[in-house]
């Protein structure tokens, strides 16, 4: 006979990862810069996934030198996040405890880039017994961000590790 497995088991998201990269129009030297790069590629990216109202289970991020400089490189880290999440304000403390040890001073980075895989739709993520307790909290937060962003532009409200200094 044949066996029904619930909806709620079943659910997949029609889009399998997301990536969201740049280019530098100047080359960048430095930790911070590369820092604040990255951070900017994250909040676009977990934007998107929550227009699409999806989280991802993994995540990675990459930074590049040219092809045509004299050192390039490319390296690339991935972390599994231990409940599938689309919240920005979780993912820049990993990427800066893992970046020092990819940076190489002298590189000149043309290139960074942020992934997500693991997507599955928003409503079929299972909490965690350990789970955020300011994960409702933060919920609402980051879709009154969104809704700022899309009225007044996505650079009205901006974290402070992608400003620079003056």
């Amino acid at each position: 006979f044949p066996v029904t497995i619930p909806s709620f088991y079943a659910q997949e998201a029609a889009q399998k990862s997301l990536l969201h990269s740049r280019s530098f129009p100047e080359r960048i030297t430095s930790i911070p810069g590369l820092q604040r790069a990255l951070t900017e590629n994250i909040r676009s990216a977990c934007a998107k996934l929550r227009r699409a109202n999806l989280c991802a289970s993994e995540m990675g991020f990459f930074i590049k030198t040219s092809r045509f400089d004299a050192h390039y490189d490319s390296d690339t880290w991935t972390y599994q996040f231990p409940q599938a999440t689309n919240n920005e304000n979780e993912v820049p403390h990993i990427m800066k405890e893992k970046l020092p040890s990819l940076f190489k001073p002298g590189y000149r980075y043309a290139k960074s880039g942020v992934y997500f895989n693991g997507l599955i739709p928003d409503s079929a993520v299972q909490l965690s017994f350990f789970a955020n307790p300011k994960e409702e909290r933060d919920r609402a937060l980051l879709s009154t961000i969104d809704h700022i962003r899309q009225k007044w532009g996505r650079q009205s409200i901006v974290r402070e590790s992608t400003l620079t200094s003056v």
